[in-house]
């Protein structure tokens, strides 16, 4: 939940359901790192650490996804960025 709730804050505070309209990629949980997340075509990327036992995570729009079945990482080239 934290990466959705540090994209929805990227986005600006409009109204949104985490469950509904934000989308986190499959990713693999470690001490820290980035995942890819999504509004619609509006792309996000979000980095996260791991520290005494909380989770610090914040987000920013990077682009738009040129079609909305492809993840980021499978959109090579089709994405723009900002």
């Amino acid at each position: 939940w934290c990466a959705k709730e540090a994209i929805y804050k990227a986005h600006g505070g409009k109204i949104l359901s985490l469950k509904r309209d934000i989308s986190i990629d499959k990713f693999t949980k470690r001490n820290q790192g980035a995942v890819w997340g999504a509004i619609g075509s509006q792309l996000f990327v979000v980095h996260y650490k791991f520290y005494a036992g909380h989770v610090l995570a914040w987000g920013k729009e990077v682009g738009i996804r040129m079609s909305g079945r492809d993840s980021p990482q499978a959109a090579s080239g089709r994405i723009t960025y900002f």
